[in-house]
């Protein structure tokens, strides 16, 4: 009769002993495997299948080789032994034959090596954040010096894996109701972002209704729902190799799992920190569990508003919540989208109704904005200068740090914010 183990470990790596022995075999180099307590790592096809059977805790096997069997071999024996656990099988050489051979045998995925390290990464950087939680405290520095929060294990992987340490920059766009266009907002900001070379991810958080796959025209994306049970999934969150599309990890396909996927949208968004520039955030109207996460987690919140009095009104709400959560909004910044030279309300007025300095105005892009964004065509705004465009450009200039707000305008025209014309105006903005 198997023992089941007291040793909690999420991930169990399966590899010969020589790859064991030498982790750069596996493109870890520098890495002690030993270092993590959440991982687990046999060489032999009896020791990973009696450790699988022995710590049901296991979530994750991820198949590299093994001393005596064929790493599919061993793979697809282990998902059947243990089919709730998420597995995947590490190879550089992939072929149609062999992604027939693991699909036949249930294996849920096949990585490259760099997939591996990413996953890694994800992983430690996960682990880290949680047991800073946990004890109310940031981590402590590490043996390598490592100051932003990651320990000497998180800082590991990243030496590893050619990764800077955790400097990702967070925004979250948010609206007191529907129809603001923080979506369209988002997306905008995010080929905004990838132009001026920065690494990008875009985390569709409107769990029920997030549509900004559409917006941004993209085939195929990861969604949320793939990595929120199982976190090592990330690594395969990369921008495409053109190097001008940010990377999507789109909301669930069912709406009915958005309660259940809610809770770990803040590890997902935590990981991607450590891996891009910048990790734009789009949210639902309907404020949630998610709001309150993602407004601890954020580095900044936009706050959306439409030219009208009901979207005024629901902001104004939307901040007396945040105070009730006891929310730091000081930081805020508001963003009056669609303004026209007509529209009933401007930034000053916001700025009085909300008790705030920093509202920007963001132009109406006209026709072209809606009707682009609806066909996944947003980028075409980008090749005369849309009055849209250019306001969100502003606008992430204004949020982001140096040297990214840097980066970000001088995507632009090259005019200065506070004189760029608008209608035949000046850009009004309190905050300006």
């Amino acid at each position: 009769m198997i023992q089941e183990t007291t040793q909690s470990w999420d991930i169990m790596l399966c590899a010969d002993e020589e790859s064991l022995r030498n982790p750069g075999l596996m493109g870890l180099d520098h890495i002690d495997l030993g270092s993590w307590e959440w991982l687990a790592c046999e060489s032999t096809a009896l020791g990973c299948r009696n450790l699988a059977a022995q710590a049901p805790g296991i979530k994750q096997i991820w198949v590299v080789s093994c001393s005596d069997m064929e790493g599919i071999n061993l793979a697809a024996a282990l998902k059947k032994d243990n089919p709730f656990a998420y597995t995947v099988l590490i190879s550089n050489e992939q072929s149609g034959s062999l992604a027939s051979r693991a699909h036949a045998a249930s294996i849920d995925d096949i990585w490259s090596t760099p997939k591996l390290a990413a996953a890694l990464r994800d992983q430690a950087t996960l682990h880290e954040r949680a047991v800073a939680r946990h004890h109310g405290e940031a981590s402590q520095v590490g043996a390598l010096g490592a100051t932003d929060g990651r320990s000497s294990v998180g800082a590991l992987v990243s030496q590893a894996t050619g990764a800077e340490a955790s400097s990702g920059f967070v925004v979250s766009f948010m609206s007191g109701s529907g129809g603001s266009g923080k979506s369209t907002l988002c997306a905008i900001a995010a080929l905004i972002c990838t132009q001026a070379g920065l690494r990008t991810a875009v985390v569709d958080a409107d769990l029920q209704f997030g549509d900004m796959q559409r917006l941004l025209g993209t085939e195929s994306a990861l969604r949320i729902d793939e990595v929120a049970g199982s976190p090592g999934r990330l690594g395969m969150l990369e921008p495409p190799a053109s190097g001008t599309e940010p990377a999507v990890l789109a909301a669930p396909l069912r709406i009915e799992q958005s309660e259940e996927i809610a809770e770990g949208v803040g590890d997902v968004v935590d990981a991607l920190r450590g891996r891009f520039d910048v990790v734009l955030v789009n949210t639902g109207c309907m404020w949630s569990d998610v709001q309150a996460v993602l407004l601890e987690r954020s580095d900044q919140v936009v706050m959306v508003v439409a030219p009208r009095v009901s979207s005024m009104h629901a902001t104004i709400r939307a901040m007396d919540l945040c105070a009730r959560l006891g929310a730091a909004t000081n930081g805020f910044c508001f963003a009056l989208n669609r303004q026209t030279k007509s529209s009933l309300l401007s930034a000053l007025d916001v700025s009085c109704a909300i008790r705030v300095s920093n509202v920007r105005e963001v132009p109406d892009g006209g026709r072209d904005v809606e009707e682009l964004a609806s066909a996944g065509l947003i980028r075409e705004l980008f090749g005369d200068k849309n009055e849209a465009v250019e306001g969100v450009r502003d606008l992430l200039a204004t949020v982001a740090p140096e040297p990214k707000a840097r980066a970000i305008q001088g995507g632009g025209s090259g005019q200065d914010a506070s004189t760029r014309k608008r209608f035949g105006r000046k850009l009004r903005g309190s905050g300006a």
